[in-house]
């Protein structure tokens, strides 16, 4: 149900924004049942879901990269 919660709500974003490209950080999305819930529900709609390798470190550099910037 993870999963899917977390695909429904991408792919309607991904529709409000006019994407067709979704791309996961976290580590929530390296458990092969969530990945598999949320990409059950992307190709509902036609949208490919992108999971990058080392993409649990993802929400660290976002961060880190968002300090560097505004100090």
């Amino acid at each position: 149900m993870v999963g899917e919660v977390i695909g429904t709500i991408s792919y309607l974003n991904a529709l409000i924004m006019g994407v067709s490209k979704i791309y996961f950080i976290g580590r929530t999305s390296l458990l092969d049942i969530v990945k598999n819930g949320i990409d059950k529900r992307l190709e509902l709609v036609n949208i490919s879901g992108e999971y990058k390798k080392n993409r649990e470190f993802g929400n660290a550099i976002g961060a880190i990269a968002y300090l560097n910037t505004s100090l």
